[in-house]
């Protein structure tokens, strides 16, 4: 058994061509076949397949490879995985990854490919003697590295890229470098980052993540007293607070009712790709990815998922206002209650009500 040890955060393509380089004899098929006991096979940038096969290699089980050097722990977080079927396809090559992640399903239309940071590559290269794909680069709609602020490189990974290739050199590959001045590009990129390492060992209730943006978009105002939100408000408020962004898309999308209705209404939760959260979720939680597990921050206060909610009970302001022989319609303006509970709470105590 090889123990060629992973790079920290290296994805599993990165360590095959590494193994490759350095430790296989002869054509890249002697490499699948030593490591995944077929003599082709095609290596997604973050949701490969057949990992059980790697369970020793590197002196590390397949569920260590599954969570720290792929993509699983995101989209299983976010809801993808409820019944283990992707966990299955991933440890034993029994179908598409992509497909059995509903990525199809949400019609992003990201860059197929590799994405690469030429400083992080060229760094690791003098540091250790080989490259190396990070596989944080590798979380959908990314374009910046939070480390270095500039562009990713795309390297293709279809018929006309890497595809069964093993090598770190590409065309795409150049050596210069487009910084990136945009702060809020880069405070994303390292947003996604963090919250990928915090959920790697975290379970998500949807039903409760949903029930916590819904939470945190009426203490924003963005819902009404009877819990109905503010779509047109919303949406304009989030289409301004990204107007400047570029995410890494083969065509421009639009924050509408389509793209946040599943993530918030009630009666259309549907299965949502975990950039869809990221974008939520950078903006409802102030660039906070503790948000996602319910946490307090220290930019705002958050109801814990399991902390028991505290009714509005504003009866004995009600009563003393009432006392102070305010009027109903004053009462009204300075609660948000209605003029008919304000009557009622006026009837039980016994006091005669101003009009």
């Amino acid at each position: 058994m090889n123990y060629l040890v992973p790079y920290a955060n290296e994805s599993i393509f990165s360590w095959v061509v590494r193994y490759h380089l350095t430790c296989s004899v002869g054509h890249e098929k002697n490499t699948y076949q030593a490591l995944f006991q077929q003599p082709k096979i095609r290596l997604h940038p973050y949701l490969p397949h057949s990992i059980g096969y790697l369970a020793g290699h590197g002196g590390l089980t397949a569920q260590h490879w599954l969570i720290q050097h792929t993509l699983y722990p995101l989209f299983q977080f976010f809801g993808h995985d409820a019944e283990q079927k992707l966990l299955s396809v991933m440890l034993h090559g029994t179908g598409n990854p992509v497909i059995t992640a509903n990525i199809p399903h949400a019609r992003l239309n990201f860059s197929a490919g590799h994405r690469v940071c030429p400083l992080c590559l060229s760094e690791h290269r003098q540091i250790t003697g080989t490259p190396m794909f990070d596989i944080r680069h590798q979380i959908p709609g990314l374009v910046v590295c939070p480390l270095h602020h500039c562009l990713l490189v795309v390297l293709a990974n279809g018929d006309a890229g890497l595809d069964r290739r093993l090598t770190f050199h590409h065309a795409s590959m150049t050596s210069h470098v487009y910084r990136v001045e945009h702060q809020m590009s880069t405070d994303f990129a390292q947003f996604c980052w963090d919250a990928l390492a915090l959920i790697k060992d975290k379970s998500c209730d949807l039903t409760l993540l949903h029930t916590h943006y819904r939470h945190q978009l009426m203490h924003r105002g963005f819902m009404t007293r009877s819990g109905q939100i503010r779509m047109a408000i919303l949406v304009r408020a989030i289409s301004e607070y990204y107007q400047d962004m570029v995410f890494d898309l083969e065509r421009s999308f639009e924050f509408g009712e389509r793209f946040l209705g599943p993530l918030i209404r009630d009666k259309t939760q549907t299965l949502n790709h975990p950039f869809k959260h990221m974008i939520l979720g950078f903006w409802l939680f102030d660039n906070d990815p503790r948000g996602f597990l319910g946490q307090e921050s220290p930019f705002q206060m958050m109801p814990a998922f399991n902390a028991p909610v505290v009714a509005n009970d504003d009866r004995e302001r009600i009563l003393s206002l009432l006392s102070e022989e305010l009027s109903m319609s004053q009462i009204e303006t300075m609660t948000g209650r209605s003029r008919c509970y304000i009557r009622r709470l006026a009837e039980l105590a016994g006091i005669k009500q101003c009009q």
